[in-house]
């Protein structure tokens, strides 16, 4: 089966790609135009603009600038990647998708794109990501000892990388949306602790909205926690 997956330099895709046979990869600066004219069984599109900005952000011309990117990046570039053809496109989406940011709106919009270019898709919805490769983030911070903006008694919670791929082998059943967390989540300060590491924490709450699931992985965001510590020592 000939499989396509997107942003293949960092992540998810990265992983993906190292664990999935028969595949093509495609980055934002790679050759669209060669790769729009082959048809693929399976799409995973992975590649995301996630930088973190708000409504406010826009005031300057400085970060219209960089929200126009990141737009291109997050909307423009999923159409771009639904008009390639297909038999299956597998969405990576965001948990959050009801939170007031432009990073989920941006993922709003991409699933609507989705859901109406392609005739058979499966949008994920996961909650934070653990995995190798992965871009520098809170969880990331924590594990090098860096201050973090957020609040020691912020919730979180943690899937990963291979639990992605466990819904992807078994998509057969799944059709539209499927939602993907771990059973339990789980406070900055407990991961800081478990990391053993003394940090500088932030003022700004976050909570995860809710541990609800399509695929039961058995397993709490402290299990993906203790054990990706463990893999990366």
């Amino acid at each position: 089966m000939a499989t396509l997956i997107t942003g293949t330099k960092s992540g998810l895709g990265k992983y993906l790609s190292e664990n999935i046979d028969n595949v093509d990869t495609l980055n934002r600066d790679d050759d669209y135009e060669k790769i729009s004219t082959v048809r693929y069984n399976l799409i995973i599109h992975c590649a995301n603009n996630n930088d973190n900005y708000t409504w406010g952000d826009t005031e300057s011309d400085f970060s219209r600038t960089n929200l126009y990117q990141f737009y291109k990046d997050n909307i423009f570039f999923t159409r771009d990647v639904a008009n390639i053809k297909h038999d299956k496109f597998i969405h990576i989406s965001t948990y959050d998708i009801e939170e007031d940011t432009p990073y989920s709106a941006a993922k709003r919009i991409s699933e609507t794109i989705v859901s109406t270019i392609s005739q058979n898709y499966l949008i994920i919805r996961p909650s934070s990501l653990l995995g190798k490769n992965m871009r520098e983030n809170t969880f990331t911070k924590i594990l090098d000892g860096k201050p973090v903006y957020l609040a020691e008694d912020s919730l979180m919670n943690y899937i990963t990388h291979e639990d992605v791929l466990k819904v992807i082998e078994a998509e057969h059943p799944y059709d539209g949306i499927v939602y993907l967390c771990s059973n339990e989540n789980i406070t900055l300060g407990e991961v800081a602790d478990l990391a053993d590491k003394k940090i500088e924490f932030g003022d700004y709450w976050r909570k995860h909205p809710s541990i609800f699931t399509d695929y039961n992985t058995d397993r709490t965001s402290k299990d993906n926690v203790t054990k990706f510590i463990e893999e990366m020592k």
